[in-house]
């Protein structure tokens, strides 16, 4: 869990800032450790193990917001939305990406490498849960780069490189040059992936 915390957080530290952590298992003592010296407002996960609660509840002077979540929780199959006098309704999407999905490219290159086919998948998730417009970026199974929420998809485009140029630099400040060629870019808006 630690790994991932680490690497998630790393697509963009400064959104980060003030952040509630969700994590997807088990709260573990080595992801206590970090959440402990991280700006974080709250951690949300599935359960917590005794010492790595301890180490949780000392954060922030006692005030660090922990929850547990339901595991039984289904959301409504129909979300809605009231806006000025109009309820607005949709079905919940509870589609899952999965490996079968990076398969109509859209690129000269057909026969993408599973790495590719992996990046566009972490991407996809990632994106899910954005608003649209957004462009990601991701590189070895980590997004590094995600620009979300505005009119225009140039502009998306701009932030998430600007964000993955930080993050090539903060890892490799000496090759950022010879590396920024393996990343992988999918608008949510359609879904298609663009290799850079």
């Amino acid at each position: 869990m630690a790994t991932t915390y680490v690497r998630a957080r790393g697509a963009d530290r400064v959104s980060a800032y003030g952040d509630f952590a969700a994590l997807s298992d088990t709260g573990d003592v080595s992801t206590a450790c970090i959440l402990r010296r991280e700006v974080s407002d709250a951690v949300i996960a599935p359960g917590y193990e005794p010492e790595a609660l301890e180490i949780l509840r000392a954060k922030k002077g006692g005030r660090y917001l922990i929850i547990e979540a339901d595991l039984d929780f289904e959301p409504p199959e129909i979300e809605s939305r009231d806006v000025f006098g109009v309820r607005l309704e949709q079905q919940r999407d509870s589609r899952v990406a999965g490996t079968g999905d990076p398969t109509n490219v859209v690129t000269a290159i057909k026969d993408l490498p599973d790495s590719a086919k992996t990046d566009m998948l972490v991407s996809m998730v990632a994106l899910k849960y954005t608003q649209s417009n957004s462009v990601c970026l991701a590189v070895d199974g980590q997004i590094i780069g995600m620009g979300a929420g505005q009119q225009s998809r140039i502009h998306c485009t701009r932030l998430a490189a600007s964000k993955a140029e930080t993050w090539w630099l903060r890892q490799h400040p000496t090759c950022w040059l010879s590396n920024s060629r393996g990343a992988q870019a999918v608008p949510i808006a359609t879904m298609r992936s663009i290799s850079i």
